[in-house]
């Protein structure tokens, strides 16, 4: 069973004051990808898409009702970083145990979105998801999620997804791991402003506004979470509702981003425990979980290094996801 060691506090102290544990340590040692091969060129596929555009990668567009960014070319180097880190991790924790993995991309909404001539170019997705699906193979099941999901499971004026939409994606990443989500949910609305990704840029662009709901319901009853932000584990919540002043309203998931976040449900279905390595999606997801596992583990890897792991985690048998969103794995050198 996986379980935080013992003496938690005083290793995150330590971590945090050798610059371990972090949101901007800039000497922190990577993956050597120098001499690795891309698995498929993405960057040479988009050449000939992008050519002669004025539109770069980060570009804020609106496609409708949609504010979106640009992602108009894979960077290979960064996507093989992500790659040998997946590994690496595997390789260090996972591969001695008996652990269930799986990896899964998160399309951007610009896979869903229709092309114009006034719309920026998008990546090649397939070859962009085949650089896990195929890199990862040796180590992990490969969900995709992108039948799972449309356009209308994304906000207007942000980047991410919508809790209420994406029970079918989590029902398919579950499955994966040989269990089936049944917890039936009401939806709650929060009753603030949406400021989202892109709510700076959205009333030039002409597109919709947002409003945040979350599921709720008695699967959470028995739920508690802890947040390890600093030296010293502190209460936390599966949704900040009274949330205030210029956060991006998505963190109302699980308050936004933390290195390591512990949801733990003594009413769960079994007594299992899954780890999430995730980005910001994996707020609104993990939740969703909860009724199938009694552990649930968040690392977000920009914000905790891998190397230091097994200060806080056990490795024995648990499942392991690999969730990331195709505009982190883009920039993926941020994870570490």
């Amino acid at each position: 069973m996986m379980k935080l060691n013992r003496n938690l506090c005083l290793l995150i102290a330590g971590t945090i004051a050798m610059g371990l544990l972090t949101s901007c340590n800039q000497n922190t040692k990577k993956p050597d990808v120098s001499g690795t091969d891309s698995q498929t060129s993405t960057e040479t596929q988009t050449e000939a898409v992008t050519e002669g555009s004025t539109w770069k990668n980060g570009d804020i567009f609106a496609n409708g009702d949609y504010a979106s960014e640009v992602l108009a070319t894979a960077n290979d180097r960064m996507l093989n970083y992500a790659v040998t880190l997946f590994e690496q991790i595997y390789n260090t924790y996972l591969a001695d145990g008996q652990h269930s993995v799986v990896m899964s991309v998160i399309p951007d909404k610009n896979y869903y979105m229709t092309q114009t001539e006034s719309t920026p170019p998008t990546v090649d997705y397939n070859a962009f998801f085949d650089v896990f699906k195929n890199g990862t193979a040796g180590f992990s099941a490969y969900v995709d999620l992108t039948d799972a999901l449309s356009l209308d499971d994304y906000y207007y004026t942000d980047i991410h997804w919508k809790q209420e939409c994406i029970l079918p994606a989590a029902n398919l990443i579950a499955q994966a791991f040989g269990h089936t989500l049944n917890a039936e949910y009401t939806q709650e609305t929060v009753d603030v402003e949406f400021i989202g990704s892109y709510t700076d840029e959205a009333p030039d662009l002409g597109v919709r506004t947002d409003t945040l709901t979350y599921l709720s319901g008695e699967v959470f009853d028995g739920v508690t979470v802890t947040n390890y932000n600093d030296a010293t584990p502190s209460d936390g919540v599966l949704y900040e509702t009274d949330i205030t002043g210029n956060r991006n309203t998505y963190e109302v998931f699980l308050s936004g981003p933390t290195p390591l976040q512990i949801i733990e449900n003594a009413n769960a279905a079994t007594d299992r425990e899954l780890i999430i390595f995730r980005d910001s999606f994996g707020s609104a997801l993990a939740p969703l979980f909860c009724e199938a596992y009694a552990k649930i583990t968040l690392v977000d890897l920009r914000y905790i290094q891998s190397s230091v792991l097994n200060q806080f985690i056990t490795f024995e048998d648990q499942d392991v996801l690999f969730i990331y969103s195709t505009n982190i794995l883009n920039t993926a050198m941020v994870m570490k």
